[in-house]
């Protein structure tokens, strides 16, 4: 995702702790940017794809430019990764190993979920851990908005899947529902009516357009208002459009009364 650079107040926050939860993302850093969660008219989890950091998918609060919105962004544990090292007098030099960033599950999404699971139990410990801290602060599920891009995208709509109830805002640029091909899916529990937004392009190679379909599929039975649109000619990222829209969502969110 090209995205611009971090916002300049995003820092690491101590205010949520989620090192009791599952490994192995529970206790990872979170950033967060825009207002203090206890000012906030509204909080936004921003999860990263894979291979990425939380510096990559919180620059998006700087496309939204909305005041009243507390950002938040877990980071995944870190891939291995040990960049390269130059030559000098007495060691040769060194190439770089693994993959910078981190990911919240090691196989694609439309793998055996099995083979995922546990990374992706652990990633949803830990929304579900923010969530419920968020709440204590008064920012219950129905003022949080959660959403990504790639893998955080797919996340994010898998969490609504499997903990339903109604969530201010669910944004999934470039995802869908993880499992197999042939992965059966069982709508239970009741969205509440929760706005979702499932947008992709037609030159997503990661991302095929009949699982975002059938992920809204799979939403709308579990009573959630899907807008689902497909983009000509983007490919795995995300438009100023889309961001736009999300955008004027958000706002819709944070004028509604709590």
């Amino acid at each position: 995702m090209d995205a611009p650079n971090p916002p300049t107040n995003a820092h690491e926050i101590d205010t949520f702790d989620t090192s009791l939860e599952l490994p192995p993302h529970a206790g990872q850093r979170i950033l967060h940017a825009g207002a203090e969660p206890k000012d906030a008219s509204i909080a936004f989890i921003l999860l990263h794809g894979r291979n990425a950091t939380p510096e990559d998918i919180i620059a998006l609060s700087e496309g939204y430019d909305l005041p009243g919105v507390c950002y938040l962004a877990p980071a995944a544990k870190p891939n291995f990764y040990r960049p390269a090292t130059p030559a000098t007098e007495t060691t040769p030099a060194m190439p770089a190993l693994g993959t910078p960033g981190g990911s919240w599950y090691p196989q694609p999404f439309m793998t055996d979920i099995v083979k995922n699971q546990d990374e992706i139990d652990s990633a949803h410990s830990v929304i579900e851990s923010l969530l419920s801290q968020l709440s204590k602060l008064g920012l219950t599920p129905e003022r949080c908005v959660l959403g990504g891009f790639s893998q955080g995208a797919c996340l994010s709509v898998d969490h609504a899947y499997r903990f339903p109830r109604r969530y201010g805002l669910i944004v999934a640029y470039s995802g869908g529902l993880p499992g197999k091909t042939t992965h059966v899916f069982h709508p239970d529990g009741d969205l509440e009516g929760t706005p979702v937004e499932l947008s992709c392009g037609d030159r997503d190679i990661h991302i095929p357009w009949k699982r975002v379909e059938e992920t809204a599929q799979v939403l709308e039975r579990m009573n959630a208002a899907v807008e689902l649109e497909k983009y000509p000619g983007l490919p795995h990222s995300v438009s100023r459009t889309q961001v736009d829209k999300t955008r004027a969502r958000l706002e819709s969110l944070i004028a509604t009364p709590n």
